[in-house]
């Protein structure tokens, strides 16, 4: 894998003592991604921060008044959330607060209270929608480049609404605008959120959906469909049992639908495009953390678990056999003559297909050891990608702005991972002050 030239100056704000598994950057994402090298990571999940949506504390303040603390007053961030929203006081969310209150800061160039002016690099502070979408063009141009030929990228993102009421659409003009810089857009997935931030609208429906977009730089990219199969449904179980469906509306018998059986001798299917998980909370001060369980697919499906070549990052992929599986047809099979009320569907005797995996097998010739396949978050914010890059045997990159969702969050989390795993405490080095350990392995 191409490493980091020693000679330049990007030097981790901090790392394992291993100066591999994980190493977090501090600073602007796309300063930070211009220095590292072509090709180097394997796969980039990442939620960028929302346009207009919140401010994370990184701003400076221009000519400002010490005693001036640059924030509305409660009573202004209770107006505008009611008029926002149409409710009563009663009826404001403390969620609902916040964001509005954050809200109110991004969109601020010049403090009301004390006429000082703004300095931001944060993203998702831009005055337009357009100017956002140029600012992600950009920087994922660069992930482009540091991203594997045969990478994945699984793009987090959420919608916001404008102050008149219209729900602006980021997420597909992000996505569409990706892919007319060159990127292949291969999937939309939905994330289903079955307890969805409540809203207290009476107008539309409660917002319980995020998307999640699968970019890739060219078609034959590694994706390991295997390591994310679902667990089949009880009604396929039921028909791989009897053989055989009802399929009409008189109950008439037919050969049940192929299902797939995996390699844990359990009937699995292909995992489907929609995602139900739930929100998982955390007591840090970061706004926005997706759970674990959400990015767990795309690492485990977009790396490859046994590992990479060391000299040229090839990915080693499974080796797998597949057996053909066959029932007896149903008794009571009978042709169809095209004539109402006889016949069935289907004569399919296939039950399936038996699939295991036997081995694995490198991708190049280069015969060079097996080394941990890399993750890239741009926007680590909380640590949550490096944390389950952990917990999968990945190593991983994460950058951010901002230094105190690093010493607070990213590093106290990360560290508690590698702490709550016994082959892995020595990584940390020094303890730091702040510790979140993560569970214990059992």
């Amino acid at each position: 894998m191409p490493s980091i030239d020693a000679t330049k100056t990007l030097v981790p704000y901090w790392q394992t003592s291993d100066h591999n598994t994980v190493r977090l950057y501090q600073g602007n994402s796309l300063d930070v991604l211009k220095q590292l090298p072509d090709q180097s990571v394997h796969m980039v999940v990442t939620s960028p921060p929302y346009w207009g949506l919140r401010d994370y504390g990184t701003s400076q303040w221009i000519g400002s008044n010490l005693d001036c603390p640059h924030q509305p007053t409660k009573a202004e961030v209770l107006h505008k959330c009611m008029r926002s929203n149409n409710l009563t006081p009663g009826g404001v969310h403390r969620s609902q607060f916040e964001n509005e209150r954050s809200r109110i800061v991004a969109s601020w160039k010049i403090c009301p209270k004390c006429g000082a002016k703004k300095t931001d690099a944060q993203i998702g502070s831009e005055a337009t929608p357009q100017q956002f979408v140029q600012v992600m063009v950009t920087l994922f141009h660069e992930v482009y480049r540091v991203l594997h030929n045969n990478g994945t990228l699984w793009l987090n993102l959420g919608d916001t609404y404008s102050s008149g009421g219209n729900l602006v659409g980021i997420p597909w003009r992000v996505a569409l605008a990706l892919q007319a810089d060159g990127w292949i857009l291969r999937q939309d997935i939905i994330w289903h959120k079955p307890s969805p931030m409540p809203e207290s609208v009476r107008n539309r429906c409660t917002k319980s959906h995020e998307y999640i977009f699968l970019f890739v730089k060219k078609m034959g990219y590694f994706y390991d469909a295997e390591a994310i199969k679902s667990p089949a449904t009880e009604s396929h179980l039921n028909r791989q049992k009897s053989g055989y469906h009802y399929n009409d509306e008189e109950g008439r018998k037919s050969a049940g639908a192929n299902t797939i059986i995996g390699n844990r001798e359990i009937f699995t299917s292909n995992k489907r495009s929609v995602w139900t998980v739930s929100s998982q909370g955390y007591s840090g001060s970061h706004f926005a953390t997706y759970p674990p369980k959400l990015i767990e697919p795309c690492i485990k499906a977009g790396t490859s678990e046994k590992g990479c070549c060391a000299r040229c990052g090839g990915p080693w992929v499974r080796v797998v056999e597949g057996k053909k599986l066959t029932r007896e047809r149903p008794n009571d099979y009978v042709k169809r003559t095209g004539e109402n009320g006889t016949g069935n569907s289907c004569a399919n005797t296939v039950a399936g297909v038996d699939v295991k995996t036997v081995g694995w097998k490198p991708t190049c010739k280069c015969n060079a050891d097996v080394v941990p396949c890399v993750v890239l978050d741009p926007f680590i914010g909380s640590g949550t990608t490096c944390c389950v890059s952990i917990s999968l045997g990945r190593n991983s990159i994460g950058i951010d702005l901002s230094k105190q969702y690093l010493d607070h969050n990213a590093i106290p989390r990360i560290s508690g991972e590698l702490l709550a795993r016994p082959s892995l405490a020595h990584l940390v080095g020094r303890k730091p002050k702040r510790l979140n350990l993560g569970k214990k392995l059992a």
